[in-house]
């Protein structure tokens, strides 16, 4: 018999290959020193492999090793739903100061325009220095993060507590797009103006760069990727485009290009605006013109090329989407975001993207392709529309609800291609005894079987579940414009959040971290297991468990130099299972809940039934809401449920027009959802 460390390392790199697991491929290198060093020599003939197959939509550093730990470790975060939910609380020298016109209190809080990425520092994955920023009513914050600090910088622009003047669009360049470590803004404002700043190497705030000419009319800016950034300029008839990077301090457009729309109309609105690679641009468009035919109204997506044309050219779309199946519909449908899926895949030409509708549907299109859409979801239970998306390569994506705080998840894969499964990796055990009863359950709560079935029967009995979460947040009942969180065991004059997700950004494809912007807050999610927090691995900043930091203790501890405000509370949220489609009526739809942090470790029994059922040690697992195929309330949790919530739609889109918070983010029409745990509407 031949011995493994008698084999060629070209046999034994093969062997590599065909393992499913890191735990494989690390237990194989320690084995003896000699397959250590041919496993470990060169990362990129054995860990390379594993990523890239196990994870082939997400483009990544090349630390081979790192990453593949990095990226299962996150994996099973996701399938375990382990989310970690805490607000990005600016000091508080540099949070926003209301100032009240005239007496009054702002009526309508603003939303937040975010923008985030990060960047290695180093040469390894936990060297990463990540930069977010977001537009606070008429005040930007940005703040960075590496492994040793993190600094906060503000910008207040001149009566910035006006709601014309809030920042409706932001927009971060690149590392590979600046010549300098300084960040690089570009910006909306409510009342059309579009600029950009950049920060100050060794002060806290910005100096103005450059404004952009002829934008009063402007609805919507994109930014593509290249070296050399080109911003685009949008309203419904015209598309404007510049250079980003120029010494002009006012920069005029390299071109402006008529759009080709049935007739110009005074009321047309642009909603969204992306590039999908340098020479493309999708945008989408709405009416409230009663006259226009059915057709012209269910149009709202077209593609250009603005390669193709010239100064004051017409740019006919090189493709167009209506809603699938709209001949059958007698209502308006249009779409509230749009977003490129192949930004940074491998071998993408920008054919790739998703829209959120009004109808609550999101959809994938492939501009290759001759269908209105290629693939479609839908949530059956909270019907509320998509007005924010965020995607991790071709994996999953989320969807913000204008209604109930409600962030959903889906799987872009079909099923069965789901090429990696923490369940591979972990020892089969004997269950501890249950009665039958308890095990129907578990297999009907798990997202994957118990483990007392085998691996294939685990992956493949029967299809995943999406999860919603409730990110319900606690807030002040009577809050300025500048006022953070409560803590979460604050109960006293706060009232659950239960409005709009309004906006997602997402550092890179392979960060753990999720912004959420929320009417007048910033809500950080890093998707990061409980226990490997407990063993310091989970890669996100300043957080153990069993201990809850307060609004007291600001000043000493963790990141910054004292001057931050540091707020690391860890709220609490609710979430469910939806029904698989085709099982809406078998499968139970149980709303569960977090445990508060600083009680985690205080009830092990809970714990443990958790982990049994395929979630996160933090989950509270919760009964149906269904009995006997009737609907009853469940008391743990926010309620859904059409026009319900605490100030619902007050604030205004990001991407909207130019009355900032005076607007309404969302329509109210529409239908009941399928599942109402109240069935009477909050007024």
């Amino acid at each position: 018999m031949v011995n493994l460390e008698e084999l060629p390392a070209e046999v034994l790199h093969l062997i590599v290959n065909h393992l499913s697991t890191v735990q494989a491929i690390t237990s194989l290198s320690q084995t003896s020193k000699k397959l250590h060093a041919i496993v470990c020599g060169d990362e990129s003939v054995t860990y390379k492999p594993f990523v890239e197959r196990s994870f082939p939509s997400i483009p990544t550093p090349s630390t081979w090793r790192e990453v593949a730990k990095f990226l299962t470790s996150r994996s099973r975060a996701w399938d375990r739903r382990a989310l970690l939910v805490r607000e990005c609380c600016p000091p508080e020298n540099l949070q926003l100061q209301w100032r009240p016109n005239n007496g009054r209190r702002p009526q309508m809080g603003y939303v937040p325009a975010l923008d985030s990425y990060d960047d290695l520092t180093g040469n390894s994955i936990a060297n990463r220095r990540e930069t977010v920023a977001w537009g606070a009513a008429g005040k930007i914050f940005v703040r960075t993060t590496d492994r040793e600090s993190r600094r906060w910088r503000s910008l207040n622009f001149e009566d910035d507590d006006v709601a014309t003047n809030d920042i409706l669009q932001l927009r971060l360049l690149r590392p590979h797009q600046k010549a300098t470590d300084a960040e690089t803004i570009v910006f909306r404002r409510a009342f059309g103006e579009v600029a950009t700043l950049e920060t100050a190497d060794n002060e806290a705030g910005f100096h103005q760069h450059a404004r952009f000419t002829g934008t009063h009319a402007a609805q919507l800016i994109a930014v593509n990727d290249e070296i050399s950034p080109v911003l685009a300029i949008s309203s419904a008839v015209r598309l404007q485009l510049y250079k980003v990077q120029t010494p002009e301090a006012d920069i005029a457009p390299l071109e402006t290009i008529e759009l080709d729309t049935t007739r110009p109309l005074s009321d047309r609105r642009a909603r969204s605006l992306q590039f999908l690679n340098s020479g493309t641009v999708a945008l989408s468009t709405t009416s409230h013109d009663r006259d226009l035919s059915l057709e012209d109204h269910h149009i709202p997506i077209k593609v250009y090329d603005i390669n193709g044309t010239r100064l004051s050219d017409v740019a006919t779309p090189l493709w167009s989407s209506a809603p699938c199946g709209w001949k059958s519909l007698g209502s308006r449908q249009y779409v509230h975001i749009l977003l490129p899926l192949d930004h940074g895949h491998r071998n993408s030409n920008g054919n790739l993207f998703l829209s959120g509708w009004n109808t609550g549907l999101a959809r994938l299109h492939d501009t290759r392709a001759p269908e209105s859409c290629v693939a479609q979801w839908e949530d059956t239970v909270d019907t509320g529309q998509i007005i924010s998306l965020a995607a991790i390569g071709h994996e999953r994506f989320l969807a913000g609800s204008d209604q109930n705080a409600c962030l959903k998840t889906f799987d872009l894969r079909k099923p069965g291609d789901h090429r990696y499964s923490y369940l591979d990796a972990r020892r089969p055990i004997v269950p501890h005894p249950t009665s039958p009863a308890r095990e129907k359950q578990q297999q009907r709560l798990a997202l994957t079987p118990p483990q007392s079935l085998d691996s294939h029967q685990r992956r493949y009995s029967h299809l995943p579940r999406d999860v919603n979460y409730f990110i319900s947040v606690r807030t002040w009942r009577f809050q300025s414009l500048r006022t953070s969180l409560p803590p979460a065991t604050t109960h006293n004059n706060t009232v659950p959040y239960s409005g709009s997700i309004y906006s997602l950004s997402i550092p890179s494809p392979t960060s753990p971290t999720i912004y959420a912007g929320i009417e007048n807050h910033v809500l950080q999610l890093d998707f990061t297991s409980t226990d490997d927090i407990k063993r310091g691995r989970s890669g996100v900043d300043h957080v153990s468990i069993g201990s809850q930091a307060t609004h007291e203790a600001k000043h000493g501890g963790g990141w910054g130099n004292g001057v931050e405000s540091f707020h690391n509370t860890v709220f609490d949220v609710a979430s469910y299972e939806r029904p698989r489609p085709g099982y809406e009526a078998t499968d139970a739809v149980l709303l569960n809940k977090q445990v508060v942090w600083h009680e985690l470790d205080a009830q092990p029994q809970q714990n443990r039934e958790a982990e049994d059922a395929g979630w996160d040690r933090r989950w509270r697992l919760g009964k149906s809401v269904r009995k006997d195929g009737e609907r009853k309330q469940n008391d743990m949790g926010p309620t859904w449920g059409r026009g319900g919530g605490h100030r619902r739609g007050n604030s205004r889109a990001a991407g909207g027009g130019a009355a900032g918070r005076r607007g309404s983010a969302s329509a109210s029409g529409g239908g009941t959802p399928a599942l109402a745990v109240r069935t009477h509407q909050q007024q």
